[in-house]
This record gives C-alpha cells, sequence and structure tokens, in this order.
C-alpha cells in the first residue's frame, strides 16, 4: 500500500502538470524544473526505494510474506532481516563517499531490521505459551513486624518493587515498596522494625 499512494500521487502530478519525462526533474538545485515534477520523480523514486527486497522497508515485507509461505514466519523474517542488514550495510558505504544522508538511512534500516527480527523470534518462542506461564505466581510478603534487615533481604530475593505487608493472621496493612525499604536501611538500624516506613 505504502508504494501504491507514492505511485498514485506521482500519476496525479504528472497528470496535473502534463509534463511526463522526469529523468531531469530529480534535480532539486536545478530552476527550471518545478515544484509538481519534483515532487512527482520523488514519489516514483519513494516507491521504487521501498520496493527494494531489504527487511524492513515494503519490499523486505513482500519478500518475508512470500517465504513465510514456504519456510515460517520466523525462519522468514530472520532471511529478510539479514537480506535488509546487507542492503543497510552497502547503503551505508555507499552514503560515506556520496550523501552522508544515506549513513542515517542505512543506520535506520539496519536497527530497524534487527529489531523486528528479534521481536518476530520472541513472539514465536510465545506463541503457545499461556499468560500464567509469563506472570509472577508467587507474591512475597512482607510481615508487619519484620526488621529492615529481613525486608531487605527480602527485596534482594525476588524481582518484586512493591511487596505487601501483613500481620500475623495474614490480613493487609498496606503496601511497602523499594523506595521506603531502601529509605529505611539508610536511616534506620537494621533490627528496627519496618512497619513505621
Amino acid at each position: 500500500a505504502g508504494p501504491m499512494v507514492n505511485i498514485i500521487i506521482a500519476i496525479g502530478l504528472i497528470a496535473a502538470t502534463g509534463a511526463a519525462d522526469l529523468a531531469n526533474a530529480i534535480e532539486i538545485s536545478d530552476p527550471t524544473i518545478g515544484l509538481l515534477q519534483r515532487l512527482a520523480a520523488t514519489n516514483l523514486f519513494l516507491a521504487l526505494f521501498n520496493l527494494v527486497p531489504a527487511f524492513p522497508m515494503d519490499g523486505g515485507r513482500v519478500l518475508r510474506a512470500g517465504l513465510a509461505m514456504w519456510i515460517g514466519q520466523e525462519k522468514a523474517t530472520r532471511i529478510a532481516a539479514a537480506i535488509g542488514q546487507i542492503f543497510a550495510f552497502l547503503l551505508g558505504f555507499i552514503g560515506l563517499f556520496s550523501n552522508p544522508m544515506l549513513v542515517f538511512i542505512a543506520i535506520f534500516v539496519y536497527m530497524a531490521a534487527a529489531s523486528e527480527a528479534q521481536m518476530t523470534s520472541m513472539a514465536e518462542a510465545a506463541r503457545d505459551l499461556k499468560a500464567t506461564a509469563a506472570m509472577e505466581t508467587k507474591i512475597a510478603a512482607i510481615d508487619r513486624a519484620a526488621t529492615v534487615k529481613e525486608a531487605v533481604d527480602l527485596l534482594l530475593a525476588t524481582a518484586q518493587d512493591i511487596f505487601p505487608m501483613v500481620d500475623q493472621a495474614g490480613r493487609l496493612h498496606g503496601l511497602l515498596g523499594r523506595p521506603e525499604i531502601v529509605s529505611a536501611l539508610q536511616t534506620s538500624a537494621a533490627e528496627a522494625p519496618i512497619a513505621p516506613f
């Protein structure tokens, strides 16, 4: 759809200007070429550039879709991303000797291809997993009578940032977060009760 929009815009501009010769229209500095002609040429160039089979551009996505029919989404994405990264290296190399803007485009293409490949790999790995397999099901609680040292030990032993504070009967008395535990460690003795914080 992206390249098609560029082609439709270019055809509309060509029809509006009546100029079919766009060979020199990409020369932006040439004052004899009209703005609409330059816009038409630029849209045609963008359509062709986007159709290069280098992921994540549209051509790379078409390549991935074609490959995915035969070898699966994950492997197709890896191949398309690798082709996209090779294209990015070539584009960056050309940009070093001609147009520095190509170097920035190459960096974008390389990073986007790597990111897309990583996201697809993660999505494929998690495809058949249930939410319970990815969530924390054991929630550690801090006893209201616990000391600062015990709270710090619990903080270091888990990945939690917030702990429910409960009494001996298991009733909730509030929440204790990482900042409060760190503050208690800085301002109180290790054996002081954590409850006031």
